[in-house]
């Protein structure tokens, strides 16, 4: 009788600890917690313009202005990721299209903010566009940044994607994977710049 006693209470105390009761259903909490970020699917949709745009469906068309002159100014926000994109395309002449790409590329080396930048270099679809994308791999507002140009050298565009003031740039684990579908969606809207 005192061995069956001593084999059931350890197991009757272990079967308590087991039961649905309690603790068991409640998820424990960690030291640190890594927030899961919402990356937009990669759906796109043609706007239209000059040049044809294609933009991924999630952003929202904050501005889309034609200046006088021919100038077209774009504002994407992406409202998940904390930030927005600008785009610019400017009518320009071979005469001063050296001196416009110059002040993009100054622009581009100033917004990267001293971060190491990776460069790839491509052509549109249609092989109307030369493109060229900038990734800033560091601690920079402005962390993915285009310059694209015609065969005629009479369209230049440019673009860059900023976060909103109050993005901690230091927590990569939480911004790298926004620069990564940013980038996606930049080198889709460059492949498919159409007159």
């Amino acid at each position: 009788m005192m061995r069956l006693l001593a084999f059931l209470l350890p197991l009757m105390a272990l079967l308590a600890s087991c039961s649905g009761s309690g603790n068991a259903d409640k998820p424990v909490p960690r030291r640190h917690a890594y927030p899961r970020i919402h990356l937009y699917t990669n759906d796109y949709q043609n706007i239209g313009g000059v040049p044809s745009l294609e933009i991924n469906r999630s952003a929202v068309i904050s501005s889309d202005s034609v200046q006088p002159g021919g100038s077209r100014w774009l504002t994407l926000s992406y409202p998940d990721y904390n930030g927005a994109a600008y785009l610019t395309f400017l009518p320009t002449t071979p005469e001063n299209f050296s001196a416009a790409v110059d002040n993009r590329l100054e622009r581009i080396g100033l917004n990267a903010g001293g971060s190491s930048v990776e460069n790839i270099s491509f052509l549109s679809e249609g092989e109307e566009f030369h493109c060229e994308l900038f990734t800033a791999r560091g601690e920079s507002v402005s962390p993915v940044q285009f310059l694209a140009y015609n065969n005629s050298h009479t369209l230049l565009g440019y673009g860059t994607f900023n976060f909103a003031p109050g993005v901690d740039l230091s927590k990569t684990d939480s911004v790298s994977p926004v620069v990564n579908a940013v980038r996606l969606d930049m080198i889709h809207l460059l492949k498919n710049l159409d007159k």
